[in-house]
């Protein structure tokens, strides 16, 4: 979700150019978005800046019609009874948890209890791999077996620990790909990067908008990918992936979502930016 003076500027320049004194200008907008999952981010901000920031807190929410979409698309995709229930049931459970009418533990403020049937007892790390990945040596690089199985976590340094592991199990030679990192320096300066920062000291940095330093994949891994490379093919943000070949500069990889799933294209090198601008800005090739 964007943050509020964002559509508030758009409403000023449509208001300006239509010189009509209504919202927008007198012209129909559509929004999207779940206010469960999204919100304005706000560096180094607290819980009620944040709030404040969102639509729901802008003079022009009065002008808006809220409508709900109904149907849960997921449920469509299989014609199995007790698969379709279990969707409902945790669709449900997360949308309870999204509009705060969840049960909260006792003498906490914001502490559940998960239900028992989506909780792994045995509480390892590896048994949560092998739980998702059930006789992952035999089956890696399948499309057909990796299309409905991910691991989710909220911190970058969690999905480095569970890649490790999960690398070591596939047979194989790891590949490397590491960062080209370097200094965005302004223009007109005259320092000579080496002179500043070694590569070494770059490659220890960890930014949170920035991927690792050191890529590590094998053959028959799952990737994802994390930039808009090309939308109208299906070759965008959040497109899961399998490897299939390495080259120098170029990784050969086939689509696993299921609308495009066994299409082969090729990544290339991207150059990544982070956007906070009270660091220095590094750029990754």
């Amino acid at each position: 979700m964007m943050h509020k003076f964002i559509f508030e500027a758009v409403d000023r320049t449509f208001r300006d150019i239509t010189q009509i004194d209504e919202p927008f200008g007198g012209k129909v907008f559509v929004f999207g978005g779940d206010f469960r999952q999204i919100l304005p981010v706000i560096p180094h901000s607290l819980r009620a800046d944040i709030v404040s920031a969102s639509l729901i807190r802008s003079s022009l929410w009065f002008h808006i019609k809220m409508m709900r979409l109904s149907t849960n698309m997921r449920l469509q995709q299989t014609s199995d009874p007790s698969e379709n229930l279990k969707q409902k049931q945790f669709s449900e459970f997360l949308l309870k948890i999204g509009d705060g009418t969840y049960t909260v533990d006792s003498n906490t403020e914001d502490i559940i209890t998960l239900p028992l049937n989506i909780i792994l007892f045995k509480g390892t790390l590896i048994s949560l791999i092998d739980f998702v990945y059930p006789n992952l040596t035999e089956n890696y690089g399948k499309a057909n077996y990796m299309v409905n199985k991910a691991i989710l976590t909220p911190k970058n340094v969690n999905v480095e620990v569970i890649s490790d592991i999960i690398m070591e199990k596939i047979p194989g030679e790891i590949i490397l790909y590491p960062s080209a990192d370097s200094i965005n320096l302004p223009k007109d300066s005259t320092v000579e990067q080496p002179q500043i920062y070694s590569l070494e000291f770059l490659r220890s940095l960890k930014i949170s908008e920035l991927p690792p330093d050191e890529l590590k994949l094998k053959l028959g891994v799952p990737i994802i990918l994390l930039k808009n490379l090309n939308p109208s093919e299906g070759f965008c943000n959040e497109t899961r992936l399998i490897c299939h070949a390495f080259q120098n500069k170029v990784i050969d990889a086939e689509i696993i979502i299921r609308s495009l799933i066994g299409k082969c294209v090729f990544i290339s090198h991207i150059t990544l930016t982070p956007s906070e601008t009270k660091l220095l800005l590094f750029i990754l090739n």
